[in-house]
């Protein structure tokens, strides 16, 4: 981990889209409509990067990171800028702890001072507590790799679909206005199917994961403007995509209207996401509904109980 909190200077990008979702909810395609754009680069899950490198996992081009030509500019920059040599398999963008979910047990200070938002309460918390120290300057190493990012891609936005709810915070701390989320929904009982066989749980579990994740998103997004706050269904953006992609310019504002275009994978440099980011044979957006078919009774109970109220409050009968 970089040990320099100072804020990095911001010279290429104007702004960072932030794809807030659940997983299995859509956000590797709406990544990659958007990164197809020209003045957008999509990075994906990129809070992996440093986990990605080190592991020589594959970046959606095919190419493991440390093999990537796109990555080995943004590592040589990186050196360049800070005038040492830098290694995206160290530089942090998400500290690894996030992965275990905020709120349930007594949150911790930076949990509560990245929920309240408030900029003074936050800059005393990272001055005084280690993890939320951790956080801020992992969300100062992940603007370096954007600003890079745009240099090296020759554009101005970037597409971030890490999803996290703590780091999405802690980057609009420190972005502010140049930082917008798109809250990415899917019907719950859909992700849930999808979660019990990715990752095979029970019902019970998918839905309370589910719901726990979209609660701890709601709430640190309570503080962000709502004009910086897009929200947007998965089946409306497969249904109804040229209304949403015209929508999406007004938003992002980008320098062209968002148009569909076949989603050339090679020609992504994603980190992470849905494997669908590696079949190349699928390169138009098609809806996936096939959860209802294959649901139960009994699964739809037990979804009801755990999730029902808040499905609902996401626009789901």
């Amino acid at each position: 981990m970089n040990n320099s909190l100072n804020t990095p200077p911001i010279h290429y990008l104007d702004k960072v889209i932030y794809i807030a979702s659940v997983g299995y909810s859509g956000s590797t395609l709406l990544d990659m409509i958007l990164g197809s754009q020209d003045d957008i680069t999509s990075l994906g899950e990129v809070a992996l990067l440093a986990r990605y490198a080190r592991d020589r996992a594959k970046c959606t081009c095919g190419e493991a990171v440390g093999d990537c030509q796109f990555w080995n500019q943004v590592e040589a920059e990186l050196s360049k800028q800070q005038e040492k040599e830098i290694s995206l398999k160290n530089f942090e963008l998400t500290p690894e702890e996030v992965k275990q979910s905020i709120f349930r047990k007594l949150p911790t200070l930076t949990d509560l001072s990245l929920v309240l938002g408030n900029q003074l309460i936050w800059k005393l918390a990272h001055k005084f507590n280690n993890r939320a120290k951790l956080f801020r300057q992992s969300a100062l190493n992940a603007i370096n790799v954007f600003d890079i990012a745009c240099k090296v891609d020759q554009t101005r936005i970037i597409i971030d679909s890490s999803k996290y709810a703590l780091p999405l915070k802690s980057l609009y701390m420190e972005l502010q206005d140049k930082f917008s989320v798109v809250f990415l929904v899917r019907d719950g009982r859909a992700v849930c199917k999808s979660l019990m066989k990715r990752q095979s749980i029970s019902m019970e579990q998918a839905a309370k994961k589910w719901a726990r994740y979209n609660q701890n998103l709601k709430l640190v997004m309570s503080s962000i403007p709502k004009n910086q706050i897009y929200n947007l269904s998965y089946e409306r953006l497969c249904l109804e995509t040229e209304t949403v992609l015209k929508e999406l310019s007004d938003y992002i504002g980008t320098s062209d209207p968002i148009k569909i275009k076949p989603l050339l994978k090679d020609k992504f440099h994603d980190i992470g996401g849905n494997p669908m980011r590696y079949r190349r044979n699928e390169t138009e957006i098609k809806y996936n509904d096939n959860w209802k078919s294959s649901i139960t009774e009994e699964e739809l109970r037990i979804f009801e109980q755990y999730a029902g109220k808040i499905n609902r409050s996401l626009g789901y009968d």
